[in-house]
């Protein structure tokens, strides 16, 4: 065998390695989610909607838009907006604030100026919120454009999102057009493979995530988690 083929082969164990050890090659465990097939719904929650999160948040004036538990994890996050000036401009930016510690707000992933205006369809976002936070799957969230409806697809099943609807009267307070945030919570596994998101006609698809791990327990039914 030449070395450039020695090359090759090592490179293709390793990558075999990496994704044995993501759980995407098979017998790997998806953190107790829903079974293969099973639609995974989201949900919408209660919350002070217009008003000011009762946490610090990035940026002046944030007011919150929408609340959800999530479908996988039983957990919630919440969603707040503002405006900031960043590089001469103004941007809108969204603030999705994940719970941990028995404390909510914890972890805020803030994002601006993801599209020219937040009426568009588009995913801003597709992780595992980790960072002093815990047991939250695959997150994926973003502007939901004029759908009143919002599915993820991927190979084990169907999750339907949240789609947080801010009016005329609170998109005109934040410097908007009225404008739709969709929030949707997959199994960890579901980031081996590629996902396709659907808003009415509109479709986005993301690119597999195979690095998300350390999958969460499962939700226990009748336990709300934080």
């Amino acid at each position: 065998m030449s070395a450039r083929a020695r090359k090759v082969s090592t490179a293709t164990w390793l990558a075999l390695v990496a994704l044995l050890l993501a759980g995407c090659l098979g017998g790997g465990d998806d953190g107790g989610g829903p079974a293969p097939g099973r639609l995974v719904e989201s949900a919408p929650a209660d919350c002070r909607v217009g008003e000011a999160p009762g946490y610090f948040t990035p940026g002046r004036a944030p007011a919150l838009v929408g609340c959800a538990r999530l479908g996988v994890s039983g957990k919630r996050v919440e969603f707040s907006v503002n405006r900031e000036s960043i590089g001469g401009e103004r941007l809108a930016c969204v603030n999705p604030a994940f719970n941990g510690r028995g404390q909510p707000g914890i972890f805020i992933p803030a994002i601006c100026g993801s599209t020219r205006r937040l009426s568009e369809f588009a995913v801003h976002d597709a992780s595992q919120p980790r960072q002093a936070v815990r047991d939250y799957a695959y997150v994926i969230w973003g502007t939901a454009g004029d759908a009143d409806e919002v599915v993820a697809r991927y190979d084990g099943g169907t999750a339907k999102a949240v789609v947080m609807k801010v009016g005329r009267d609170l998109a005109a307070k934040l410097g908007e057009d009225p404008f739709r945030l969709f929030v949707v919570e997959l199994p960890l596994a579901a980031g081996c493979e590629r996902v396709t998101i659907t808003a009415g006609d509109d479709t986005v698809r993301v690119a597999a995530r195979p690095k998300l791990s350390n999958p969460p327990p499962a939700h226990v039914p009748g336990k709300a988690p934080a």
